[in-house]
């Protein structure tokens, strides 16, 4: 909140909506549900058929400013194991 205002000079206003209310509101906009229900966008498994064979990296970034992190896993496509990893 305080980078907020240090950024825009702007207090943060802190509001709270019901559980409901969101999906209410995301119903009227069509948005919710899975976009893997409409058959053009239809969700395809696959995986390779040994290990080893293909690897795959995930970056995802945890907190903002000096907080920030990094959390990087490398999977293993056919087992789906975490065969390495680190935090940046």
């Amino acid at each position: 909140m305080e980078q907020y205002k240090k950024e825009t000079g702007k207090n943060f206003k802190t509001i709270r909506l019901a559980r409901s209310t969101i999906i209410e509101w995301l119903v009227k906009l069509k948005l919710n549900g899975s976009p893997y229900k409409n058959k053009k966008f239809r969700y395809k498994r696959f995986e390779k058929g040994s290990a080893d064979r293909l690897w795959q990296m995930d970056i995802k970034q945890k907190g903002s400013g000096e907080d920030k992190k990094y959390v990087a896993l490398i999977v293993d496509d056919h087992s789906r194991l975490i065969i390495g990893g680190r935090v940046l």
